[in-house]
Parts: C-alpha cells; sequence; structure tokens
C-alpha cells in the first residue's frame, strides 16, 4: 500500500500542473483562425490535441460543480495517456485504430463517472466529435475501434480508483 502511495502523489501534483495551466489557458493559438469552416475547426482541434479538448471540458465541468481537482484531474490524465498507448499498440494493420478516439472515449467514461449528471451532454459531444471532420493524419482510422480501447482503458482506471 504504501509503495503505491509516492506514484499516485506524483501523479496528482503533475495533474494539477496540468490543471493549473489549462485554468490560465483561455484559447489556443492558431495559424488556421484566418481560414473558416469545418475545415478550420478540424486545424484548430488538432493543434491543441484531442487530451486538451477534453481537459478544457473537464475545466469547464469543475467550474460548474466542484469535486477533488487533482484527483480528477490525475485519473482523466492517466486514462488518457494510457488509451493512446493502448491505441498506438493495437496498430495491426489498415484500418488501425484512431488514438484521438481512444483518448475521447477515455475522457468521457472518467468525466461521466465523476460528473454522472453531464454524461449524456459529454456522450453528445463525443457523438459530434466522431461524426465531425478530422485531421488528414485520423482520416483512415478506426474511430470506434478507438473509442472501445479508450473507454475500456477508462473502466480499469476506474476499477484502481476505487480501491
Amino acid at each position: 500500500m504504501t509503495s503505491r502511495m509516492p506514484r499516485v502523489t506524483s501523479l496528482c501534483m503533475t495533474a494539477a500542473a496540468v490543471l493549473g495551466t489549462l485554468l490560465l489557458v483561455e484559447a489556443p493559438v492558431s495559424h488556421a483562425q484566418s481560414a473558416t469552416g469545418d475545415a478550420a475547426n478540424a486545424a484548430k482541434f488538432w493543434e491543441t490535441g484531442a487530451t486538451v479538448h477534453w481537459n478544457r471540458r473537464y475545466v469547464q465541468l469543475f467550474r460548474a460543480r466542484g469535486g477533488n481537482a487533482g484527483r480528477i484531474a490525475a485519473y482523466l490524465s492517466l486514462a488518457q495517456y494510457k488509451a493512446a498507448l493502448a491505441a498506438r499498440d493495437a496498430q495491426s494493420g489498415p484500418p488501425r485504430a484512431s488514438v484521438t478516439g481512444a483518448v475521447a472515449g477515455a475522457s468521457v467514461a472518467v468525466l461521466s463517472s465523476f460528473f454522472a449528471a453531464d454524461a449524456a451532454t459529454l456522450e453528445t459531444e463525443l457523438a459530434a466529435q466522431r461524426s465531425g471532420p478530422r485531421w488528414p493524419g485520423d482520416q483512415q482510422a478506426d474511430w470506434t475501434a478507438g473509442e472501445a480501447i479508450g473507454r475500456a482503458v477508462a473502466a480499469d482506471v476506474l476499477a484502481y480508483a476505487a480501491t
């Protein structure tokens, strides 16, 4: 039990640092700001990354609902990271699992666990992201496979969080 505590403490400290940075950043600087339409929105999304999108959503939920900021951010970050690794490792051939889908699936599962009242809204946001424009490097990826990987990873992370 005590050997696990330093890892969790350092993870919480890292998540708190990330959260602090996110609270200070309002909007990403984008060279695509002069473009218009879905392509511009996709470019803006990919410049900041899938994790930043969902971490910002977490900050919005935390500001509205409260909770244990460090704990939630730690488990969200852990699930996102492990989901991205699992999706990357699952690349057995075309179509490959979408890393973005894995991050999104993990994020929604974790956020829905901590903010249950917002679960339906989070699922709607995920569906919009799934059907929205993708960056060129992710267009041939299998979003559904990535999302399933992310949700499975999140279930493991949440099981660990319950102990």
